[in-house]
């Protein structure tokens, strides 16, 4: 009887340890108004396709963003700035959301029909209502004239389609774009019996029986990248773009929230522990794909910047031997 209760007692202790929070800092570069596509890195492709989908497709928010500057001008009415965060914090829960989507699909490829349940377009409408992000990009295909009828008047032919699951033989349609526009399917296959929840105007909750899981984002802070960077990485040079108030660039900070915690009944239970891996590989995924750090040491920029460094100091040199 002892050695259970000193068994339970560590379990206890351990299962303290698995409310998880992981903060995942990724970063936006923005420059004379558009988005700059950094190459290779995940987080700014999802970005800015969804910003130019949803610019392109609705005129009310493409008026409402403007010029796209987030900074502080104090000669300008806070109330457009006000606009352009929100539009942002909506575009940063679409690209989180079409994620785990993504990311659920993946994973449940061979878990059992009867222990999952998919939400779809309609089985979420409380997370559609403060995000029109979210709203105008799932929308179905067949509802949107933009998706419908190409200029000419034709049918509308798709440069990238994306498919997942088998269904006669094709897969569901995950994705589609003709290059300027886009449809997303919303659909989020859960654990049977889960609810989601928007509990705050900016944090979205999945309740299962044994894990809870609440996702949010936060936008602001200026960045900042290094010189070598700007000017070799992204063909921008570093004075138009650092230039104060009147300069050509903006870096902005994404942070993507991933909040685990698993109830108390989870201990007794083998499933529980399967839904926390799940949700520990999705944190993972976003570090991966969103997280700055991480993209910096996969192309390997710290050597590639000291490299650089030393190749400008040679040539230093070499034209102060000549002079």
């Amino acid at each position: 009887m002892t050695i259970l209760v000193v068994l339970f007692l560590v379990t206890a202790y351990e299962f303290r340890q698995l409310h998880e929070h992981v903060a995942v800092k990724g970063i936006l570069v923005l420059h004379d108004g558009g988005f700059v596509d950094i190459p290779r890195y995940k987080l700014s492709r999802d970005i800015n396709a969804a910003f130019k989908a949803i610019l392109n497709e609705n005129e009310a928010i493409s008026r409402q963003w403007g010029d796209g500057d987030l900074r502080d001008n104090d000669e300008e009415d806070p109330g457009p700035k006000r606009l352009r965060v929100k539009l942002m914090h909506e575009v940063m829960e679409y690209v989180l959301l079409q994620k785990l989507g993504s990311h659920l699909a993946d994973k449940n490829g061979s878990t059992p029909a009867s222990q999952i349940s998919s939400y779809e377009r309609p089985d979420l409408l409380p997370l559609l209502t403060d995000n029109r992000v979210l709203d105008q990009l799932s929308r179905p295909v067949e509802d949107r004239i933009a998706l419908v009828k190409a200029r000419d008047g034709q049918a509308k032919h798709f440069l990238e389609i994306i498919r997942k699951g088998p269904r006669d033989g094709e897969g569901i349609l995950w994705q589609a774009s003709d290059g300027t526009h886009m449809y997303s399917r919303l659909i989020l296959e859960l654990p049977r019996g889960a609810r989601v929840v928007r509990v705050e105007s900016e944090n979205i909750r999945i309740i299962s029986k044994y894990v809870e899981v609440d996702l949010f984002v936060n936008f602001g802070g200026s960045g900042i990248l290094d010189s070598e960077f700007l000017e070799e990485y992204l063909g921008l040079p570093p004075i138009d773009f650092y230039r104060g108030k009147t300069g050509k660039g903006q870096i902005w900070n994404l942070t993507f929230h991933v909040g685990v915690r698993l109830k108390w009944r989870a201990l007794f239970s083998p499933n529980a522990w399967k839904l926390y891996l799940w949700c520990e590989s999705f944190a993972d995924a976003c570090r991966k794909d969103y997280g700055w750090e991480a993209f910096q040491a996969h192309i390997g920029w710290e050597t590639a910047r000291t490299l650089l460094i030393a190749r400008a100091s040679s040539r230093r040199n070499k034209s102060e031997d000549h002079s």
